[in-house]
């Protein structure tokens, strides 16, 4: 499990190490005042921090949701596996069911009776 888990570990800690890296360039620059050149602003450190984070914080979302996502992904494989296994149950005991009832209508001395007064005692089993 730990070998196919590799790649997106690296990935998840190259995107936090990122988005730490870009929160710590934010409140770096907090205080820096923009620079100004002929009345208009060339360089403002704080919005291109701005920058730097809507661009690093949505590959931390993604790599947060790909670890919730695989969680329920494993937990939804043992669901399904365990609804096949009683799907698998039933076939085998309605196969069983059914070679029982054949085995005692062939072993009946008057089968037919036996069907009749059946249907007569039970009739929702045979509709």
């Amino acid at each position: 499990m730990l070998r196919n888990s590799v790649g997106p570990l690296v990935v998840t800690a190259i995107s936090f190490v990122l988005v730490g890296w870009s929160l710590y360039y934010v409140f770096h620059n907090l205080g820096v005042a923009p620079t100004i050149s002929n009345g208009t602003v060339t360089a403002n450190p704080l919005q291109s921090a701005k920058d730097v984070l809507t661009v690093v914080v949505p590959f931390a979302s993604a790599a947060i949701g790909f670890w919730f996502g695989a969680d329920g992904k494993v937990a939804a494989q043992n669901q399904a596996q365990q609804a096949q296994q009683q799907a698998s149950d039933e076939r085998d005991r309605a196969t069983r069911a059914d070679q029982q009832k054949g085995a005692v209508l062939q072993a009946a001395p008057d089968a037919k009776a036996l069907l009749d007064r059946a249907k007569d005692l039970v009739p929702e089993a045979f509709s």
